[in-house]
């Protein structure tokens, strides 16, 4: 049931939008018009020297795996945790994805602040994280792994796959 993700415009203007208020945490008003149920990642790095670059930003939210003491119980029954803004990242029914970042100076040292915002939202206490299985197994409706997409082995729309 692993989805692709598209990138969609809305939702990088409002992770935007909040990432300029360097405001720690999470945004409480990135509900769209298409969207009811939007899920947020927020992180920030800073230093003195030089403007850090978001792919450690990324990869501290992937880093958080090493929090979970029980990963396999977790997919089928997530529980709330330091290690939120990994799940949301492999979260599978999470489909459309926009992303903001700025460097700022404003926070005493030299800041990168990214912020993305995934639809459909993931973290549901007690949700789960993705069905286990053969790729494409389990498709949600409207939706199949085409042949010849950029994606095979994920469950899309056939107007979501777009060639990087």
């Amino acid at each position: 049931n692993m989805r692709q993700i598209s990138w969609e415009p809305v939702s990088e203007s409002i992770a935007l939008r909040w990432a300029t208020q360097c405001t720690p945490g999470h945004d409480k008003c990135r509900i769209t018009k298409e969207f009811s149920s939007v899920g947020q990642n927020y992180g920030l790095l800073g230093n003195d020297v030089d403007f850090p670059n978001s792919k450690g930003i990324f990869e501290g939210w992937v880093d958080e795996i090493k929090l979970i003491s029980d990963p396999k119980s977790m997919i089928a029954n997530f529980q709330g945790g330091n290690w939120g803004h990994f799940t949301q990242v492999i979260w599978a029914e999470s489909f459309k994805l926009g992303c903001g970042e700025i460097h700022t100076n404003q926070l005493a040292i030299k800041t990168t602040i990214t912020v993305c915002n995934y639809a459909t939202g993931g973290n549901l206490l007690s949700g789960r994280i993705y069905e286990e299985g053969e790729p494409c197994s389990k498709c949600p409706n409207g939706t199949k792994c085409w042949e010849g997409s950029s994606y095979p082995h994920l469950c899309a729309l056939k107007s979501d796959d777009k060639k990087p």
